[in-house]
């Protein structure tokens, strides 16, 4: 009997040795918390179907929070918050109400009244967009296989986006989609809470840019922010995300219009 349990016990043994080797080469799947970023200028249908299409996604640990432009609070709140309230009460969704600035100012409206420290990554959304149900749990996948473990320690990638997109366009008869590549796809940045926080100091004092990113032009940063984000995160350490299935797709049938309104000179 006592040779059958010193048998048993090294069974036991050698078996937690072999998973606990596993458990190192093989960590468990992270559930990164996301939340999605959406500055609307003008556009409250857009912003409204948005909004819905987000919560069919695949990959629920997220919320979204949107900052609304160019759009009368009051009667917004007579008409599309009424759809809107639900997902509010629930604090799946975060609303304001703000004015149309430049492009840095309008994305990180969007986190004013957002306790940051409850999410891991922070990605933008445009509202003519298109982004598959898919696609908030692909980029989790693809963080967890970015963001290993080396010596039980996880990496902590500031930047993650993709270069493959599909386009919408369209000609006086007919609207095509294509897949279209190019060196980065603004809707598709999710940045680290540490790169946010960079961004919001760099907001306070542009000085700031000089530290992280010293040939990003001044001027240029408020009215590109996707290029500011994209030249901070390849400092900072970035992640191209390469997909074969349709996750995105962007629209070009509608101008940038927080882009090219009056705010710019």
């Amino acid at each position: 009997m006592k040779k059958l349990i010193i048998k048993l016990f090294i069974i036991l043994l050698l078996v937690g040795s072999a998973g606990y080797a596993y458990h190192l080469k093989h960590p468990p799947q992270k559930n990164y918390r996301f939340l999605l970023m959406c500055s609307s200028f003008k556009r409250p249908m857009f912003l409204s179907g948005q909004i819905f299409r987000l919560m069919n996604q695949t990959y629920q640990n997220f919320d979204i929070s949107v900052s609304v432009k160019g759009v009368d609070p009051q009667k917004s709140y007579e008409t599309f918050e009424k759809e809107w309230r639900p997902l509010i009460e629930k604090k799946r969704l975060f609303l304001r109400y703000d004015l149309n600035r430049g492009q840095l100012s309008n994305l990180l409206d969007t986190v004013r009244t957002v306790n940051i420290e409850d999410y891991d990554y922070f990605c933008k959304i445009d509202d003519d967009d298109w982004y598959a149900p898919e696609y908030l749990e692909s980029i989790n996948n693809s963080l967890n296989i970015t963001n290993r473990r080396v010596n039980n320690e996880e990496t902590n990638i500031a930047m993650s986006f993709t270069q493959d997109a599909y386009r919408l366009w369209e000609d006086i008869d007919t609207t095509y989609i294509d897949k279209n590549n190019s060196d980065m796809c603004g809707p598709t940045i999710c940045v680290s809470r540490k790169l946010l926080k960079i961004l919001l100091e760099i907001e306070k004092d542009p000085q700031i840019l000089q530290k992280y990113a010293p040939d990003e032009p001044m001027g240029l940063a408020w009215r590109r922010e996707d290029r500011l984000i994209h030249h901070l995160g390849l400092e900072l350490g970035s992640e191209n995300r390469y997909t074969e299935e349709p996750l995105v797709m962007y629209g070009q049938q509608y101008r940038s219009i927080t882009r090219n309104d009056k705010y710019v000179r």
